[in-house]
């Protein structure tokens, strides 16, 4: 559904202001809890968290394309588990150590 949200606003750009408005709302508030779940494990990002998510949500989106495209042979969770461990391990930084 996000997907056929996404291409409605870009073939019509009447849609693609409340759109872009609506994306940056969800992507605020997510950043705001991943940041919250960061220091609540004792981390905190080495860049800004909203650039983190971005980065997630589009490796895990195409993993999520990877899956549905090979007839269920893997799954996008599976795939995600080999690089997302890697990318918040090298993202943040213990809590406690200076800026």
């Amino acid at each position: 559904m996000s997907s056929e949200l996404r291409l409605l606003a870009l073939r019509q750009p009447a849609v693609a202001g409340g759109y872009l408005e609506l994306e940056e709302q969800m992507v605020a508030e997510c950043a705001a809890e991943v940041e919250r779940l960061a220091t609540h494990v004792g981390r905190r990002f080495v860049v800004d968290a909203r650039q983190v998510l971005l980065l997630v949500a589009e490796g895990y989106e195409a993993d999520r394309r990877t899956a549905e495209l090979s007839g269920g042979a893997v799954r996008a969770q599976d795939l995600a588990a080999r690089w997302l461990p890697t990318v918040v391990e090298r993202l943040t930084v213990p809590a406690d150590r200076p800026a």
